[in-house]
C-alpha cells in the first residue's frame, strides 16, 4: 500500500527540515539519533498496521497483525503486536533501532494483554486459554519467564498496576464493571502473590523511594493504608471523603500527600500530609474543586507540580505552597507533562483547542484547531511535543518555546487512529 504524505513547512527555506519530526541539522552534523514518527492504523481488511516514516523521507510499512498497540518502553521504540502463524497467535516485538520482529510468545493463546513494566525490559501478560485468565512476567532480553500465583479468572478485567521503583514488587488491581475481581502483591522475582482486602472502589498506590512501603488509597473505604512487601499493615487512616482522581504522592520518607474532604458535602478537597509513623494529619494550602469521580489529575514526574481539572476548569499549582501556577476554563479528559516535569498539554475537546502550559515562566499558549482528541507524546530529549489528530490524519510537531507547530504533516492512512515518536538507532 502506497502512504501519500502531504507536508505544510514553517521554517526559512534555508532550514533543512526533517519531515517526521521537523528536526534541523547543520551540514555534516552527526547525528546520535534518528527520528522515527510511528503510526497505527486499520487496513482496509480491518486488520491492524503500523507505518513509520524516518529522518530521509522513507515511508515504511510493517506487516498487518491482528492486533497492536503503541509501545510503552521508555524511549518509544519497541512496539507490540498480536500475528497469526497458521492458525496460532504469537506475541510479536518490533523493535526500531534495528527493525527486526522478536518472537515473544510463539503460542500465544489469545491477545488479552501485554504491558511493559517501567524497567522497559519485562512484560505483564496475561495469558487467556479456554476463556481463563494466567498470568506471568516475561523477560525480552532473555526469555525468562515467572508464572505468577494469582488464582484464575474466567474473565477478562480492566488491570491497574503500580511497580515499586526497584522494579521488584507490584500492586495488581484487577476489575471488573467496577467491581474489584482481585487485589494483590506481586513478587516479580518468586512469581508469589499476596491477597489483599480492600472495598473495591478506585483503588491507587504510590511506593516509596526504598520500594519497601505501599500507600494502597481505596476511595470506597476512604481509607489510606500503608503497607509493606509481605502485605502487612502498617498504618491506616480513614477519612471522610477521599479524592478517587489522584493517588497519594510521597513528599518525603516520612510523608505523604492526599486529599480529603474535611467533611462531605464540602465545596472543595484539601490537602493533608499525613505521616503515618505519628498517625498526623495535617491541612495544607492545597485545595482542589469539584465533585468525588468527575475529576481528572496527575503529578509532574518531579513530584513539584499537580494538574486538576474538574467542574469545568484546569488547574495546575505548586504543591510545595499551593500557588495556581495556571488556570484555564476548560474540559479536558487528559493531559501529557513533559520528562523535565516544566511543561504540560491538555486537549479541551469543547472547543478544539490545545493548551500548553509552561509552569516555569507561568505562561499559557493555545493553539487551537485540533478537531478530534490528539494523542500527545513528548521525544525522549524533551525537545518535541508530537500531536495526532485522528479526523484529518494530520501530525504536528510543537516546540514548547514556539506558538505555532514546527511542522504538520498529513498522512492519507486509512483509519489512521495513533502515532507516537521514537528516537531510533541511537
Amino acid at each position: 500500500m502506497m502512504t501519500r504524505l502531504m507536508l505544510r513547512l514553517m521554517l526559512p527555506a534555508a532550514v533543512v527540515c526533517l519531515l517526521a519530526v521537523g528536526v534541523s541539522l547543520a551540514a555534516g552534523a552527526t547525528r546520535a539519533h534518528v527520528p522515527v514518527a510511528v503510526f497505527l492504523h486499520v487496513t482496509p481488511g480491518t486488520d491492524l498496521g503500523v507505518t513509520w516514516v524516518d529522518s530521509a523521507l522513507h515511508t515504511r510499512y510493517a506487516r498487518t497483525f491482528t492486533s497492536a498497540r503503541l509501545p510503552d518502553s521508555i524511549d518509544n521504540c519497541r512496539l507490540l503486536f498480536v500475528g497469526m502463524q497458521g492458525v496460532q497467535p504469537q506475541l510479536v516485538g518490533l523493535d526500531l533501532h534495528t527493525q527486526a520482529y522478536q518472537t515473544y510468545l510463539p503460542r500465544y493463546t489469545s491477545f488479552s494483554e501485554a504491558l511493559w513494566l517501567p524497567d522497559a525490559e519485562r512484560l505483564w501478560v496475561r495469558l487467556t486459554r479456554r476463556r481463563i485468565s494466567h498470568y506471568l512476567l516475561l523477560n525480552t532480553q532473555t526469555a525468562a519467564r515467572v508464572e505468577i500465583a494469582m488464582p484464575p479468572l474466567d474473565t477478562q478485567p480492566s488491570t491497574y498496576t503500580a511497580w515499586s521503583p526497584d522494579g521488584r514488587y507490584g500492586l495488581v488491581y484487577l476489575q471488573i464493571m467496577g467491581s474489584a475481581a482481585y487485589v494483590g502483591l506481586v513478587d516479580s522475582h518468586t512469581g508469589s502473590a499476596i491477597p489483599l482486602t480492600a472495598a473495591g472502589g478506585m483503588l491507587l498506590g504510590a511506593w516509596s523511594e526504598d520500594s519497601q512501603r505501599l500507600a494502597l488509597q481505596d476511595s470506597r473505604a476512604s481509607s489510606i493504608t500503608l503497607l509493606n512487601p509481605a502485605g502487612e499493615v502498617l498504618a491506616q487512616r480513614t477519612l471522610p471523603d477521599v479524592l478517587d482522581a489522584l493517588p497519594p504522592l510521597w513528599l518525603n520518607a516520612h510523608e505523604l500527600l492526599l486529599f480529603a474532604r474535611p467533611q462531605p458535602g464540602d465545596p472543595a478537597f484539601i490537602g493533608y500530609r499525613w505521616s503515618p509513623a505519628e498517625d498526623r494529619l495535617q491541612p495544607t494550602a492545597l485545595r482542589l474543586p469539584g465533585e468525588r469521580g468527575e475529576g481528572t489529575g496527575s503529578y509532574a514526574p518531579d513530584g513539584t507540580r499537580l494538574y486538576y481539572n474538574a467542574a469545568g476548569q484546569s488547574i495546575i499549582v505548586n504543591v510545595a505552597d499551593g500557588r495556581r501556577l495556571s488556570a484555564v476554563e476548560s474540559r479536558s479528559y487528559r493531559a501529557v507533562w513533559s520528562p523535565d516535569s516544566r511543561y504540560l498539554v491538555e486537549y479541551a475537546p469543547d472547543s478544539g483547542t490545545l493548551f500548553l502550559h509552561d509552569t516555569a515562566a507561568e505562561r499559557l499558549t493555545r493553539l487551537p484547531g485540533w478537531r478530534t482528541y490528539p494523542v500527545g507524546h513528548w521525544s525522549p530529549d524533551q525537545r518535541y511535543l508530537i500531536v495526532f489528530d485522528r479526523s484529518t490524519g494530520t501530525l504536528g510537531l510543537i516546540q514548547p518555546d514556539s506558538p505555532q507547530p514546527v511542522a504538520q504533516m498529513t498522512l492519507r492512512l486509512p483509519g489512521a487512529y495513533s502515532a507516537a515518536l521514537c528516537y531510533a538507532g541511537g
